[in-house]
């Protein structure tokens, strides 16, 4: 059928197969041992599958399929970063025209560094903290809210490389563990993987999509026909079941590769010039320091990669505690405007007090 086209498309199929017919001609006429069948078989292969792109760019679009005319992604969607880089932070913005280079602060995390569901960005604790730093020595500090909601420790490490290092930090908070703990759902949706170990799939697959070859294929139509209905008929057999999250599914990052990602953070602000801060990220009825510390595994690996790194850390458990009976969350995880300001308050103390001789107190110093 894709012979027969009409109009302009049935002249360039018959352009096509005039030139390779010139070409083959002209081969065989200078090398006379090069067997023909071969040669021929190749060029009508060739003109096959030139023929069949032509007569699928030929019809209207809307015969096609979607992922036809558009190829999906090899990984899923970048979806944190991209609304990152389309709404920047949450509420203030970095400082452009400054009198003079501020000490700038990123509070990243989850939803509770976010602010879910507060409706203003002042009652965030990251806005509440800059509005105290601002008081004690106005325009020295710039605070900027980098939470994304459902965010955990790979993300935090993934958005700190790709968008939050080139406004330069001077300092990174980093509240989470919550949602790392959490078995679904799965940030990056592949059942039975780890966020670290989904992770290095995708970097891999976006290899692979940014590579020539492959955006050469996946902008042949035909390559989109050939794609889509192999995946419709992959979904008519069973899975059995591997996409069902069970009870005793895995959680999102082990408290293991969640302490990795910890000192892969400290790595990059070595490698960068700006102090982690890490937060223990609270919750509703919160237990005291030590209780804490020994039935969560992930606030441990917290103060053990503080401890042997020198990043500093705040305890944000304590003042939680000791108001224990207070409503101070909207559910049990995301804090309250008022949760958020004694988290705000408790960072504020840990910066304007940190030793002389830490890692925060030493870049506080060479900052003047």
């Amino acid at each position: 059928t894709c012979f027969f086209l009409g109009g302009y498309f049935q002249l360039l199929s018959l352009l096509f197969l005039s030139l390779t017919g010139l070409v083959f001609g002209l081969f065989i006429a200078t090398e006379p041992n090069v067997r023909a069948p071969g040669l021929v078989s190749l060029l009508i292969f060739l003109q096959v599958i030139a023929s069949s792109e032509l007569y699928l760019r030929s019809l209207p679009q809307g015969d096609l399929p979607r992922t036809v005319v558009s190829v999906p992604p090899l990984a899923p969607i970048d979806r944190g970063n991209m609304m990152l880089q389309k709404n920047g932070f949450r509420g203030l913005q970095p400082c452009i025209d400054c009198a003079s280079k501020p000490i700038r602060i990123v509070a990243m995390g989850g939803s509770s560094t976010y602010g879910v569901p507060l409706p203003s960005p002042a009652q965030t604790f990251s806005h509440q903290l800059h509005r105290l730093l601002h008081q004690k020595q106005p325009e020295r500090y710039e605070v900027l809210n980098a939470g994304v909601a459902g965010y955990g420790i790979v993300q935090v490490s993934d958005s700190l490389e790709k968008y939050v290092l080139q406004f330069m930090p001077d300092i990174v908070i980093i509240n989470c563990w919550f949602n790392d703990s959490a078995r679904t759902p799965r940030w990056y949706g592949y059942a039975g993987m780890s966020d670290r170990e989904a992770e290095s799939r995708v970097r891999f697959l976006r290899f692979i999509e940014s590579s020539f070859l492959y955006r050469s294929i996946s902008a042949f139509h035909l390559y989109g026909v050939f794609r889509h209905y192999v995946l419709h008929v992959a979904t008519m057999f069973p899975q059995n079941g591997a996409n069902k999250p069970t009870r005793h599914d895995r959680q999102r990052m082990n408290p293991k590769e969640f302490k990795i990602e910890l000192e892969r953070i400290v790595e990059l602000g070595r490698e960068n010039n700006f102090v982690p801060v890490f937060l223990y990220e609270v919750t509703n009825r919160q237990n005291e320091l030590v209780h804490s510390l020994a039935a969560n595994p992930y606030l441990k690996a917290v103060r053990e990669v503080a401890d042997s790194s020198g990043a500093t850390l705040i305890d944000t458990i304590t003042p939680f505690a000791e108001r224990r009976s207070d409503w101070l969350f909207l559910d049990f995880i995301h804090p309250n405007r008022i949760g958020h300001q004694i988290i705000a308050d408790t960072i504020f103390q840990g910066i304007v007090h940190a030793p002389e001789g830490s890692w925060l107190g030493s870049m506080l110093r060479n900052r003047g």
